[in-house]
């Protein structure tokens, strides 16, 4: 049976270092990345070699940084040290922001509406339905060295516009059946792909699975129907 999928992103947050290695040496070779967050902030910055040494083939540091550029640059130069390939940033930071963090030579994908916010919550924080709001961010994040964008299921098809070389990556995907947990604005896997993301991040759905390994098999077999 097909294991291997460059579209799914593995999500290890909320995971001690043990688990997250045992992860990444079972499913890290059949991923794109692995993504990490609080993993770093508790063993510090080594464990993105530590990942790579257990399997993953990119370590995805999803720090969604927003501060002045000069700070976000330094951050991201940092993790860049570390090993990290990707970093993610607001794109609501401005261009000057982006611009900084692409500067580390980490490849840079900009969050533009958090898939945990309903519709009224964006229209209260942006003035802008989810769709538009995704939109004007991303239109911000291309210009300004970015190279990709993360986005709900629900609205990565309002990116098309956008040159196909800017990656559409996707949390936020449930298969039927699945629970949504901390996440608003859902789709299956399936539907996130048709919609056009490049990635999808998989988090609960494979490492809180009491099979981890046949819970990623069961969703590689889902996202390439016969």
């Amino acid at each position: 049976m097909r294991m291997t999928d460059d579209r799914l992103i593995l999500a290890l947050d909320g995971l001690d270092l043990e688990r997250a290695l045992q992860l990444t040496s079972w499913l890290g070779k059949y991923a794109y990345a692995v993504k990490v967050h609080d993993l770093v902030d508790s063993e510090g910055g080594g464990v993105i070699g530590k990942l790579k040494r257990a399997g993953a083939k990119r370590v995805f540091g999803d720090y969604k940084l927003l501060d002045i550029p000069k700070t976000v640059g330094r951050r991201a130069k940092a993790l860049k040290k570390h090993g990290a390939d990707i970093i993610t940033i607001h794109a609501q930071g401005g261009p000057d922001m982006i611009a900084a963090a692409a500067a580390s030579g980490a490849e840079i994908w900009t969050i533009t509406v958090l898939t945990s916010l309903v519709p009224e919550q964006v229209e209260g924080n942006y003035g802008r339905t989810p769709e538009d709001a995704v939109k004007y961010f991303a239109g911000i994040a291309a210009a300004a060295g970015a190279a990709g964008f993360v986005c709900s299921p629900l609205e990565v098809g309002s990116l098309a516009h956008i040159d196909q070389r800017f990656k559409r990556v996707v949390p936020g995907t449930r298969s039927v059946g699945v629970a949504a947990g901390d996440q608003k604005r859902v789709a299956t896997p399936l539907e996130a792909l048709q919609g056009g993301a490049h990635h999808l991040v998989i988090a609960s759905q494979v490492v809180e699975a009491a099979y981890p390994v046949k819970a990623w098999m069961d969703l590689v077999a889902e996202i390439n129907p016969a």
